[in-house]
């Protein structure tokens, strides 16, 4: 689940530690992965994951939107892991 995206890995850190924060311990499913948008350019995305289906995916993205953070549940299997 896409759950933030920052320009720079140093902003995308923060918000990590900021989401886990925010949600508690469920850091350990947080993760940062490069995007490549083209002539957007580089992004870092901060990700949720893994859920066992998609209506897990999106009960999840409602409590997180409750708690007033943007989340999207997407598939990143083929995005590379960066931390």
């Amino acid at each position: 689940m896409h759950t933030a995206s920052y320009r720079s890995v140093g902003d995308a850190v923060q918000g990590l530690k900021s989401i886990s924060e925010i949600v508690g311990c469920l850091d350990d499913r947080l993760s940062i992965r490069r995007s490549d948008l083209g002539d957007k350019g580089i992004w870092y995305r901060v990700i949720m994951g893994q859920f066992d289906d998609l209506f897990d995916a999106k009960n999840m993205a409602s409590a997180l939107e409750q708690k007033g953070l943007y989340a999207r549940p997407m598939d990143f299997a083929s995005a590379g892991l960066l931390f």
